[in-house]
């Protein structure tokens, strides 16, 4: 099943919440079994949908998981797109500044598409911006794309965030990101 259509049914069911608790806790699984084998991995990115975090029950449920797993928690960052940042900026506060307390990353994702706002920016202490990967793909072809993640990662930096790049799908565009100083 392809995933967007997964994700639609888990939406429009109200069942998002059960399909990411699955995730995450696969996710940790995963983690503690490897977790001797991931010596070069920075990070494992998981996607959080706008339903799940405004579930109190599933916010609850990811705490204790976090808690229970703080030994790989470390090489676990949880992302939460833009959209879903602003719909209750204090919600998002409170959860990314818990979550960062067990030691997982957060990741502000699809940044660039959409809402942007740079005033929410200031009031969210995530690790890292995840550049919408619309400004990535083909984005050697496109100057007005290199100058927009120039400004992301610039901004990135200044606000100590680190930039994760996505789509990056051929060599001429990783090393253009490279270049340009997206860290990931």
């Amino acid at each position: 099943i392809p995933t967007e259509r997964l994700i639609t049914a888990g939406e429009n069911s109200g069942r998002m919440s059960i399909i990411d608790r699955w995730v995450l806790s696969s996710t940790l699984t995963w983690l503690n079994k490897n977790y001797a084998l991931m010596k070069h991995t920075k990070f494992i990115c998981m996607n959080l949908s706008g339903a799940s975090l405004n579930d109190e029950k599933f916010m609850q449920d990811v705490y204790s998981m976090l808690e229970r797993n703080m030994h790989v928690v470390r090489h676990l960052c949880l992302e939460i797109t833009e959209s879903v940042a602003l719909h209750d900026l204090d919600n998002t506060r409170r959860f990314v500044d818990k979550v960062r307390g067990y030691g997982a990353k957060v990741a502000l994702d699809d940044f660039g598409a959409g809402y942007t706002s740079f005033s929410y920016l200031k009031e969210l202490t995530a690790d890292l911006l995840k550049i919408d990967g619309s400004f990535i793909v083909n984005m050697n072809k496109h100057p007005a794309n290199i100058a927009i993640v120039e400004a992301i990662v610039s901004l990135a930096r200044n606000l100590g965030m680190k930039t994760i790049a996505e789509w990056a799908e051929d060599l001429a565009t990783v090393q253009t990101l490279v270049e340009i100083g997206v860290d990931y």
